[in-house]
């Protein structure tokens, strides 16, 4: 640690934002999804025209937002601790003091929760990676808090957004239940259609069944039964000396002749 706390400006930036991106993943969010890092995608911009990219933007159920911008005074913390002379640890402090009212300064100016695209509360998050730098200037200024709040940013160490982004999780979890609900609502709603179409179908495909074997029915007892039925008629063709190569099944011709009065015995013996 000892490395970013004496290192420049931006090291200590980028620092402070790979903290900050440690802690939304073990918050079990998901980039891309529920956040996305240097407002990737959204096309910020400053009334300048210029891009803007605050260091990170959680999507929020209901197409809500929250903006989290870390910020590291370092330098002067590192003073302020390593200070053994009282008035060069005090002004230490008023320059640590000085320097998160200059972070709360600059992202009130940003206005970052006003863009356009934004659909924010009126505050926007400053992330400080060190537990202790927030809390030792919450010690010299007790109205740090106050003075971040009226200027539209809330102060956070990675303890508090944690607990916030927890919160966030469970919101989540809870809008992906109720969408699943509704989605499986709408889906057993569809299958039921579908299974009173499919019994409808059915029940039509019976009803053409029942139909074919009523048709195969009166066909089978033309061919084989009643008065000069076919097969009888087929047969007394036969009989008169027609010529056939093959023959009908003998059971079938027995039915057939017992069924037609033209060819019952009695008429045969006269």
């Amino acid at each position: 640690m000892r490395k970013p706390l004496r290192g420049e400006v931006k090291t200590q930036g980028t620092w402070g934002e790979v903290i900050l991106e440690r802690i939304l993943e073990e918050s079990g969010l998901r980039e891309g999804y529920e956040y996305v890092l240097q407002g990737e995608g959204l096309d910020l911009r400053n009334q300048q025209g210029n891009r803007i990219r605050p260091d990170v933007v959680i999507r929020l159920p209901q197409g809500r937002h929250v903006i989290v911008d870390a910020k590291v005074s370092l330098v002067a913390y590192e003073r302020y601790v390593n200070s053994s002379e009282p008035e060069e640890q005090a002004k230490a402090g008023a320059d640590l003091v000085r320097s998160i009212k200059a972070h709360i300064d600059g992202l009130h100016s940003r206005a970052y929760q006003h863009q356009p695209e934004m659909n924010s509360p009126d505050y926007v998050v400053l992330f400080m990676p060190l537990e202790g730098a927030l809390a030792t200037a919450l010690s010299l200024d007790p109205e740090l808090t106050s003075y971040g709040w009226k200027q539209g940013v809330v102060l956070t160490t990675p303890t508090t957004l944690m607990a916030t982004l927890g919160i966030i999780a469970h919101l989540w979890r809870q809008e992906n239940q109720q969408a699943h609900a509704l989605e499986i609502a709408r889906q057993s709603g569809a299958l039921y259609d579908k299974f009173v179409g499919f019994v409808a179908s059915l029940e039509e495909v019976g009803k053409h069944i029942e139909r074919s074997q009523t048709a195969y029915q009166k066909a089978y007892n033309q061919l084989k039964t009643g008065r000069g039925n076919l097969i009888a008629r087929a047969e007394g063709l036969r009989d008169m000396g027609a010529a056939a190569s093959k023959r009908l099944p003998d059971g079938l011709v027995e039915a057939a002749l017992d069924g037609d009065s033209m060819h019952s015995p009695v008429e045969a013996e006269v």
